[in-house]
């Protein structure tokens, strides 16, 4: 591809670990990468990671840090009110350039091909298509059955589909937040689609020191990811303190990140 467009929103957490992985992993996916990033204002106390672009010759052409409203930290209207707040400056750098992809991620997920896979088979997305890495199954909380939600961590689509998609925050979210990013697509007529040539996996504090070059590097984040939530507290806090990682970016709500 020629021209896509890299939009991460949310927490720092470990970008300053992942960064330079990030940025290598995205290079080879087009010859011009263009950055967004949007991140809650306590997060960035400490280190601004917009310094992180500049001294890697990235391109960012936008940086927020917003405040930490009540009213919008939520699983839902987080990452959705911070995808919204992107587009005026998405759709000013489209004077100028025409996106091929766009891909709305997180500060802490580390993209990485899937086995047997190469950036060569990373093609355009379709037209009207919303391509996600990861579905699950999760309870409907409006209709009272088990659903299909869709993995919000990271989504390609082309840039039209992105702008119809960062308006999902004005959606009621009565079945729960990755049932009503489907439902949403869905009611604007969407393709969901499986994203099956690369991944993108949440890297937590307790992987920090793992060899970076195993050949089995995929797996053994999924299986760290999934180990954190097993941690307790102290060792939790223990970990963020070693990494240099904000122990604030992980009061949350969910059960499988939170400190």
């Amino acid at each position: 591809m020629d021209n896509i467009a890299v939009i991460l929103r949310g927490h720092i957490r470990t970008w300053f670990h992942i960064k330079e992985r990030v940025f290598d992993f995205y290079s080879n996916v087009a010859k011009n990468v263009d950055y967004y990033f949007i991140t809650w204002l306590p997060s960035h106390i400490h280190n601004s990671p917009a310094a992180s672009f500049k001294s890697q010759g990235q391109n960012l052409v936008s940086y927020l840090a917003i405040n930490h409203d009540p009213d919008y930290y939520t699983s839902w209207l987080g990452s959705s009110y911070m995808a919204f707040r992107m587009l005026p400056y998405k759709h000013a750098r489209e004077n100028n350039i025409k996106y091929d992809a766009v891909i709305e991620s997180r500060p802490d997920v580390l993209p990485l091909l899937r086995d047997g896979y190469s950036f060569a088979d990373i093609l355009k997305p379709a037209a009207h298509t919303l391509y996600t890495t990861n579905y699950e199954l999760q309870w409907n909380f409006q209709d009272s059955y088990n659903d299909i939600g869709i993995g919000d961590w990271l989504l390609m689509s082309d840039s039209k589909t992105y702008d119809i998609m960062a308006e999902r925050l004005i959606y009621e979210n009565s079945r729960g937040s990755q049932i009503s990013i489907r439902t949403w697509a869905e009611e604007h007529n969407i393709h969901v689609n499986f994203l099956n040539v690369f991944d993108g996996i949440m890297i937590r504090p307790n992987i920090i020191q793992i060899d970076w070059n195993t050949p089995d590097l995929r797996h053994i984040l999924i299986e760290k990811k999934n180990q954190w939530a097993q941690l307790d507290q102290p060792e939790k806090i223990r970990l963020c303190n070693q990494s240099n990682v904000s122990c604030w970016d992980y009061v949350t709500g969910s059960t499988t990140c939170t400190i």
